[in-house]
């Protein structure tokens, strides 16, 4: 088989799986990077070999930028595919539902989803994100490439309890619930497919509101003022809590980002361009998040900055301290 004689894309899909081959929704976008005068042969062993240089294509692609939230989005959809094949009658992809759902997936950001979860999750989603950065998969069957991904990110995460075998379905959970929480932002998304029966846990905190500031910014220089003041008012209202963790929402009109507190540690997430990381200070957090606070709008703009600060507090306890006064900033 040449690959410029193959006129309709679904022959290589069939090829491959016809042979064993797993087939990863990202291989369609592969395609006329290989070379088209390449011959396979026509068995198991061409597939295989196929199969092996789709994969480099498709980990290329996929390391572009790969902390940000496109490539992570992609690297869940290839997780929730291994799952759907893994099950028994996990059927055909191309024209089905799922199919549409990828696309719609790959198209649209979940930044809001991303931060929702963060703020009952964030050790979970920052260890799971830094592992699907990580993560390159790799060509064979489906139970061998599953096997291969649950091993994976066993090894990558310290796990408190659950099973080796079920380490792949944490990745699709975090889709299903990014995408979800996007439909309670904007029932225009729906919901994810009914075969990703999914739920995760509940958080164990709960979130105390302690006041929400928005103000204009043009510069760089501006965010970082903005954000510190808030994040010292932060720091002040943590020695009268006892040391708590706080969650600062940050967003513009165009794009959620969030942060955490605890203990003089920052936690950050911007999906859109740099994911997950931990940052020194809160010079550091503006700089971090100021390729998202610019989404959408050009040099010298005036932006609409606003911080949301809650404080979590364990289910069950005193939540009945004041706001903190941000009049001022």
């Amino acid at each position: 088989m040449k690959l410029k004689n193959v006129k309709d894309w679904d022959a290589i899909e069939n090829f491959l799986t016809a042979h064993g081959q797993h087939y990863y929704y990202g291989y369609k976008d592969c395609y006329n990077d290989l070379n088209q005068d390449k011959t396979y042969t026509d068995d198991e062993a061409g597939a295989r070999e196929l199969s092996r240089d789709l994969m480099a294509v498709l980990n290329n692609k996929l390391d572009v930028n790969r902390q940000a939230q496109d490539s992570v989005q992609k690297k869940l959809i290839e997780i929730c595919e291994l799952i759907r094949v893994g099950r028994a009658g996990g059927g055909p992809l191309f024209g089905s539902p799922t199919a549409t759902w990828y696309g719609d997936v790959v198209m649209n950001g979940l930044c809001f989803g991303f931060t929702e979860i963060f703020k009952g999750h964030t050790d979970w989603e920052m260890a799971l994100w830094e592992a699907i950065v990580a993560w390159r998969p790799i060509a064979g069957d489906t139970a061998t490439c599953l096997a291969a991904l649950n091993e994976y990110l066993d090894r990558a995460v310290n796990w408190s309890d659950g099973l080796k075998a079920n380490r792949a379905l944490e990745g699709a959970l975090m889709l299903k619930e990014a995408w979800e929480y996007m439909n309670l932002e904007s029932t225009d998304y729906g919901f994810a497919p009914a075969w990703l029966d999914l739920v995760g846990t509940a958080a164990t905190t709960t979130l105390v509101d302690k006041g929400e500031v928005t103000k204009n910014i043009i510069t760089l220089g501006d965010a970082r003022i903005f954000i510190g003041s808030v994040g010292n008012l932060v720091e002040l209202d943590a020695l009268k809590t006892g040391g708590s963790a706080y969650i600062l929402e940050i967003s513009t009109p165009n794009h959620s980002m969030m942060a955490r507190f605890n203990n003089g540690v920052i936690d950050a997430l911007e999906s859109e361009e740099n994911g997950i990381d931990v940052v020194t200070n809160w010079n550091a957090l503006a700089d971090f998040l100021w390729a998202g606070i610019q989404i959408g709008y050009t040099q010298g703009d005036t932006i609409p900055l606003n911080i949301d600060v809650k404080r979590l507090a364990p289910n069950g306890t005193d939540t009945s301290d004041g706001k903190i006064d941000m009049t001022g900033i």
